[in-house]
């Protein structure tokens, strides 16, 4: 009797054990942010895949990526945002860069007149 009751009790705790894990997995998956992005029964459909399965998985989606990168580049509507994007920011951008070659120079000179070590100052870009 003593056998069997000792038998049910390791049952048992393995069986809590194992649902502890189960628990942990599952919020480790939940905060897992490249499983957050999958479609719904992917990861189930992955975990059971074989090596070939999932190299061909990888080829098919990148060569998806290819074409949704296609698909982008010649749709007209993105074109022309695209275009209109860059006329908008443009001035901005020069005026950016106009600031920073001022600084950039500025530190030059106080690095030649020896007022500024190399580690003083941190370069913009």
């Amino acid at each position: 009797m003593n056998l069997v009751k000792s038998a049910i009790k390791t049952v048992e705790k393995q069986q809590k054990e194992k649902l502890k894990e189960d628990k942990q997995r599952a919020k480790n998956e939940s905060r897992d942010p490249i499983i957050k992005k999958l479609p719904v029964g992917f990861k189930e459909e992955a975990d059971a895949m074989g090596e070939t399965s999932l190299r061909n998985v990888i080829v098919d989606s990148t060569n998806n990526i290819r074409n949704i990168e296609i698909e982008l580049e010649t749709n007209s509507k993105y074109l022309a945002l695209k275009d209109a994007v860059k006329e908008i920011t443009e001035p901005f951008n020069e005026a950016k860069k106009t600031q920073s070659a001022k600084i950039k120079y500025c530190v030059k000179l106080l690095k030649e007149k020896g007022i500024l070590s190399d580690g003083e100052v941190e370069e913009t870009k």
